[in-house]
């Protein structure tokens, strides 16, 4: 059986941004730079509408299918940051019993998703996210 709670730790430890060992792997800035790793990849893409153009109008629809599949009161494991306003949906969703966590090596993306977060609810810090798990 996964212990979800030990598998979240290890890997949030390796995603923090400042953490030394984990630095952003060669292919991420070799190929994706220009949609997840500058500032202006964000202010293009970080939109449901774009979002939404990319997958062919179908947005919506693959948030509500996704948000349906999680029950209220529980953790989820969200294994990567998204564009768009999945991540602060899920959280409202999940409500305050329940446990938002993601993980991502960008931290460009970790900062972004951390302040839709903020944006959206007032989350307390352990709430936000696996990424910002202390010793």
């Amino acid at each position: 059986m996964l212990d979800l709670k030990r598998s979240q730790a290890r890997v949030a430890a390796a995603s923090r941004p400042h953490f030394p060992d984990a630095p952003l792997p060669a292919y991420r800035e070799q190929y994706y730079w220009w949609a997840y790793l500058r500032p202006a990849s964000l202010r293009v893409f970080d939109h449901p509408w774009a979002v939404n153009a990319i997958l062919w109008g179908q947005y919506r629809r693959l948030c509500d299918a996704a948000i349906v599949e999680m029950a209220p009161g529980t953790e989820v494991l969200q294994l990567a940051c998204v564009y768009g306003d999945l991540s602060p949906r899920l959280a409202r969703h999940l409500g305050r019993s329940g446990r938002l966590d993601f993980v991502e090596i960008a931290p460009i993306q970790v900062a972004n998703t951390r302040t839709k977060l903020n944006d959206a609810l007032p989350l307390t810090r352990d709430y936000i996210a696996a990424a910002e798990l202390t010793d």
